[in-house]
């Protein structure tokens, strides 16, 4: 049976980019989207509907509720120790113990079955098959070892490349500026797991039934559970973070506030400022990998446009309407 792999993540008020992580993820070899839809009001929920005609998308509506009492990082974690396996809870019910923590477990819960590998990211977040044609290659290369369970790939952070403002191209074409290599913030990890071998999953790592995680290259490696990896690979796979994009898309990021807590958790907002975007701006090196993907992505967005009947708006050139997956130069 050939292999199937997933994505999933929690959404709040993408829909300026949705279009675009959708059709560069199906670029790369992904054949399943299940997304939880955090409260959105701007029109994402009709554009992922759309979309559901022509891809194997399934939307789940995942409203923050009110929080229970005020959980900080390692308290949700230890909360999570407590629950020996993701399919002992009701996710719905203990959602307000992190939305997107329970939006991950009831993906696995009800979802994982279906699927050989699952890829968690965040919709501000694009995974780069480096030197291969598809995130499969990369699974391909990674999990040779039976007992291989889990796949890490280290975050490289994008800043705005000195734009104020947005313009209607793609993330991935606009923002090219990132920070150097060896730069911190690139030890933090996303993570792609067997469901089979999956206990539970965190924002950033998991915590496996059996077997070994490893990163990129296949090297059987130690992650926390807030997922920092001991060293920076990103020989053939890393995750593009565009965090801030420009200045402009910062401020409309800041209003929506941070998807691992409820809407008036006292950490909603906490560090959304000034002082983060100057952290996350990173500029000082430049990496165009991703634009290997950067045709077929916009082949994608016109063909789904036209597929699902969407306004066409820029068609950046494009005429093609087959979808493209897996067709990086």
């Amino acid at each position: 049976m050939p292999m199937t792999v997933a994505v999933c993540a929690i959404v709040k008020n993408e829909g300026r980019y949705l279009l675009e992580w959708v059709a560069y993820h199906v670029a790369i070899g992904i054949d399943c989207f299940i997304l939880y839809d955090n409260g959105s009001t701007d029109g994402s929920i009709e554009l992922l509907t759309r979309l559901g005609r022509t891809l194997d998308i399934t939307l789940i509506a995942w409203p923050s509720p009110s929080s229970v009492q005020s959980f900080d990082y390692s308290e949700v974690y230890d909360a999570l120790d407590q629950i020996p396996d993701h399919a002992a809870c009701d996710w719905e019910a203990n959602i307000w113990l992190s939305p997107q923590i329970a939006a991950y477990n009831h993906a696995l819960t009800h979802f994982g079955a279906r699927h050989d590998w699952m890829l968690f990211v965040d919709a501000d977040e694009f995974f780069v098959p480096v030197r291969d044609r598809s995130i499969k290659d990369v699974i391909a290369r990674c999990a040779v070892r039976e007992e291989v369970g889990a796949i890490v790939v280290n975050e490289k952070y994008f800043g705005s490349s000195g734009r104020d403002h947005y313009e209607d191209r793609p993330v991935i074409e606009r923002f090219t500026r990132c920070a150097p290599p060896r730069f911190d913030g690139h030890l933090h990890v996303k993570t792609l797991v067997r469901p089979s071998r999956t206990a539970l999953m965190f924002i950033h790592g998991a915590k496996l039934r059996e077997g070994a995680t490893v990163n990129d290259v296949g090297e059987t490696i130690e992650v926390g559970q807030h997922a920092f990896s001991p060293t920076i690979s990103m020989y053939y796979g890393q995750l593009n973070h565009y965090s801030v994009k420009s200045r402009e898309e910062f401020t409309l990021k800041k209003a929506r506030g941070r998807a691992h807590v409820a809407d008036d958790h006292i950490a909603k907002f906490a560090d959304m400022d000034d002082a983060y975007f100057q952290r996350q701006d990173r500029n000082e090196d430049t990496d165009l990998s991703v634009q290997r993907f950067l045709a077929a992505t916009l082949h994608n967005m016109m063909a789904l446009r036209r597929h699902c009947g969407l306004e066409c708006g820029s068609d950046h050139g494009q005429t093609e309407t087959a979808l493209s997956p897996g067709s990086a130069a």
